[in-house]
């Protein structure tokens, strides 16, 4: 396996640049993470894959080893992650981080080979369905209830079918800043997604869903059907949001869709 090379991204129209890590050789893919966690946390099961593939891993504003910042939002990841689809790439995103992947692919069609979505919180397509409703209305009642960051990090846990018993008061820092940056996100209610761009497209694109919860495998069908006839759809059961650590499994998935892209 090739030697992981960590280097920082300037992107255009900031002074802030972002930390990105490559390992491995052949066809790019590039791996963006969700919250609560960093690329090699999320990452450290699709690592066998750079045997085959260079995996460009990235980590999104305010997650270390970046500097700190006040506030996650999936359009600002999205003009982070578009300039890394240069020359072409595969593009693999989870959870909030599949939002963003979402807005960076529809800034560069032409770049993007294959487009991977995983558990995407695509509440916006759901506006008005009861479950959905109650889910938002619960998270912003745990924003507007919840102040110390390890209870809400326990809430959360359990709300995305996530182990939540070995979460300790205080927080470790590096952890508590994590929270802290989930805490204060743009709501992926919020989100316009780009679906009808990324349609017209024409990019393949496969979503995959854990099979742990009816309001994200509910979004995760709507979305597939929003995006047309060139996109698929998988559920990979095992572990619940994290679809990617089940490993083996999803790592065969993965690599069968981005060669057939």
């Amino acid at each position: 396996m090739a030697e992981s090379v960590g280097f920082q991204l300037r992107v255009s129209g900031t002074d802030t640049p972002i930390h990105v890590r490559s390992l491995g050789s052949g066809p790019r893919a590039v791996l963006v993470h969700g919250g609560l966690t960093t690329s090699s946390q999320t990452w450290a099961r699709q690592e066998p894959l750079a045997e085959r593939w260079t995996l460009v891993m990235v980590d999104r504003r305010g997650f270390e080893p970046n500097p700190p910042a006040d506030v996650s939002d999936f359009e600002v990841d999205g003009a982070d992650i578009a300039p890394l689809l240069e020359g072409g790439a595969h593009l693999v995103g989870h959870s909030y981080g599949a939002l963003g992947s979402m807005f960076a692919a529809a800034l560069r069609p032409g770049a993007v080979r294959s487009l991977t979505l995983i558990e995407p919180p695509a509440h916006s397509l759901l506006r008005g369905d009861a479950h959905v409703e109650r889910q938002i209305a619960d998270h912003v009642e745990r924003l507007r209830s919840i102040h110390d960051p390890a209870e809400f990090m326990r809430s959360f846990l359990a709300v995305i079918g996530a182990p939540n018993e070995s979460v300790v008061s205080p927080l470790p820092a590096a952890i508590e800043r994590q929270v802290r940056l989930l805490m204060s996100e743009r709501p992926p209610w919020e989100a316009e997604l780009p679906v009808d761009a990324l349609r017209a497209s024409g990019v393949p694109i496969l979503v995959v869903s854990g099979g742990h919860d009816a309001s994200f495998e509910r979004m995760s069908d709507v979305l597939t059907e929003s995006l047309g006839s060139r996109a698929q759809r998988a559920v990979i059961s095992g572990r619940g949001h994290v679809v990617q650590r089940t490993g083996e499994p999803f790592n065969r998935h993965l690599e069968q869709f981005m060669l057939q892209a």
